[in-house]
């Protein structure tokens, strides 16, 4: 999409890593790993999707805040460590919320 003054990519994802191997959730990161590097590193990049990693209530590393739902759930690491590596911000900690409105 192009917008003034820069480029903006929009990754929408849409496939269900809930009941995967680890495996298979590594293999599903290392893909969106690989179109991202293809992208321009100066274009706006969002990547939306659940990824099923609840984020729990602390803040981990800059790229997320402490306004997250209930307790983490295994999958939070491996989603922290891939917005570091992309500079990416995991948008649905950075506001505080009542609980109902946490789930989407």
């Amino acid at each position: 999409m192009d917008a003034w003054p820069t480029k903006i990519n929009i990754l929408q994802m849409c496939a269900s890593i809930t009941n995967n191997s680890e495996e298979e959730v590594e293999e599903f990161y290392a893909q969106i790993t690989a179109l991202l590097r293809k992208l321009p590193k100066q274009d706006l990049t969002i990547v939306m999707r659940d990824f099923n990693a609840k984020m729990g209530k602390e803040r981990m590393g800059e790229h997320t805040e402490s306004w997250g739902l209930g307790e983490k759930n295994g999958r939070e690491e491996l989603l922290r460590v891939f917005a570091e590596e992309h500079k990416l911000v995991i948008t649905g900690t950075l506001f505080q919320l009542p609980p109902r409105k946490l789930y989407t």
